[in-house]
């Protein structure tokens, strides 16, 4: 059965007058079924009578209206391991990328490529625009906590700072490209503050650091934490706030 939305005071107004409206049509006793749209909420009405006229009606969500109005097939084709979510709004196709704690090679502006370890990342992306955060486990959870990318370059809300660069449009085929242009391109010293407990005014210090003493692993207890306020959050989080 499909579930019931509810409507808040001023959807419900705006439903109730638009049927009301319709029912007083001579063109609406034509007409079998209806869908209206209020306040993004969708709302199917269909005629069991003609005489006497009566009607009822229900919320759809928006999951049954992409199907019932869905002609052509759709088929991602093979996607990556580590490809965790993806789907479709509004504001383009999206998809979630994990990438495992790792080695990576950083070219840093003014210092040049150093081998460093980075904890393990979430990547996000919808159409052109691009998040991403840390987690301190060696594989994907979405309840784990979010960090800020030990990386400059990165806003403090995860939003990164492309430069000059282009990144593909987001789905689950191209979003391991825009991982490694991401990963790839020289890092400034734009965006260095609080990535780092060690060294909060400029995390290039850490990751300089860090390849100095070849760390196999970042320290976890170096991260720091992506708080709304005093609150930690969970990726899950981050990543839903993000896409809708």
């Amino acid at each position: 059965m499909e579930p019931t939305l509810q409507l808040n005071f001023e959807s419900r107004s705006i439903v109730q007058e638009a049927i009301l409206q319709s029912l007083r049509s001579e063109d609406w006793q034509q007409i079998e079924a209806a869908i209206f749209v209020a306040s993004g909420t969708y709302v199917y009405k269909r005629k069991v009578s003609g005489y006497p006229l009566a009607f009822e009606y229900k919320c759809l969500s928006p999951e049954v209206l992409q199907r019932a109005f869905h002609i052509e097939r759709i088929d991602t084709g093979w996607l990556l391991t580590n490809i965790v979510r993806c789907g479709s709004s509004t504001a383009g196709e999206w998809a979630v990328l994990f990438v495992p704690p790792a080695q990576q090679t950083l070219e840093l502006q003014e210092t040049g490529k150093v081998q460093v370890p980075l904890p393990g990342m979430v990547m996000v992306g919808v159409s052109r625009d691009y998040r991403i955060w840390s987690v301190s486990t060696k594989q994907f959870e979405p309840d784990a906590a979010g960090y800020h990318a030990p990386l400059p370059n990165v806003h403090e809300n995860g939003r990164i700072c492309w430069g000059t660069n282009h990144p593909p449009i987001a789905s689950p085929q191209n979003i391991a490209k825009a991982w490694e242009l991401f990963i790839s391109s020289p890092f400034n010293g734009d965006l260095v503050y609080g990535k780092s407990r060690s060294h909060y005014s400029d995390v290039r210090q850490q990751l300089i650091a860090l390849s100095k003493r070849r760390r196999k692993t970042y320290p976890s207890n170096d991260l720091m934490p992506a708080c709304k306020g005093y609150r930690h959050r969970a990726i899950a989080e981050l990543v839903e706030e993000f896409i809708t």
